[in-house]
Parts: C-alpha cells; structure tokens; sequence
C-alpha cells in the first residue's frame, strides 16, 4: 500500500518554549499538513527542519498575545519522533 503524499496547505504559528530563563513565543510562518494525524501535524519551515507536533502547539490563527503560552497538558509530548 503506498503511503498518501501529505499536503502541506496550510499557514500556522508553532509554540516554542525555548531555553533556560527566555520566555517561551509563537512563531510565524510555518506550513502545516492539512489534517492531523494521531493528535500531530507535520510542520515545515524554511528556517527549521521538518518536524511533527502536537496539535496544542499549533496555532492556526494569530494568537492575541504572541509571548502567551497555549494550553499544556500535563505530561506533554512536545514532539513526536516518526521514523
């Protein structure tokens, strides 16, 4: 069975929690997979590599305060590592 090409048609802001004593931001620009998969969306960038995330760090719209965490769940998984 071959595997279906994912498109990746949609613009979204990523969560970054970023390092020790910076405060964590949305970041602009990135393109995500239409539908997510398993509770994750592939997300692109010309900046970054490939990666899939969490839904709860995919924003489709921009958020009113760009420095404002989402919504964490506990024990989160902030990255998924397909092979």
């Amino acid at each position: 069975m071959a595997l279906k090409k994912l498109t990746m048609n949609r613009t979204a802001w990523v969560w970054f929690k970023n390092g020790l004593g910076e405060p964590g931001c949305w970041k602009a620009g990135f393109k995500v997979t239409a539908e997510p998969f398993h509770g994750f969306y592939r997300v692109e960038h010309t900046d970054y590599r490939p990666d899939t995330l969490p839904t709860w760090r995919v924003a489709f719209v921009k958020p009113a305060d760009m420095m404002a965490s989402p919504f964490v769940p506990a024990e989160p998984m902030w990255r998924h590592f397909l092979k």
